[in-house]
């Protein structure tokens, strides 16, 4: 597939602070790209005032919580969408 969107990975807890998560300098691309920051817990939330906390949870199943934050995830279309991905899971 082509043409979507950039993609960014971080593994935050290869870094040592948050000082080296700015280093890397995410906010630039933060509106032309998605950007996945795993294990990014306390570290990443100040990245953007909106984003969505992916956790997953188990070994042998696994549940996956889906949590909005910010504006961008209360609208009631991508609320909605959000739900019916939580109801999937």
């Amino acid at each position: 597939m082509t043409g979507g969107p950039d993609l960014v990975h971080v593994d935050a807890y290869r870094l040592g602070g948050l000082a080296e998560l700015d280093d890397l300098d995410l906010d630039a691309s933060l509106e032309s790209a998605v950007t996945i920051v795993e294990w990014g817990h306390g570290v990443a939330e100040g990245l953007s005032e909106g984003y969505l906390e992916v956790t997953l949870r188990g070994h042998d199943a696994r549940t996956v919580d889906l949590v909005g934050h910010g504006a961008r995830w209360t609208d009631p279309v991508t609320a909605a969408a959000l739900d019916d991905l939580v109801s999937l899971a």
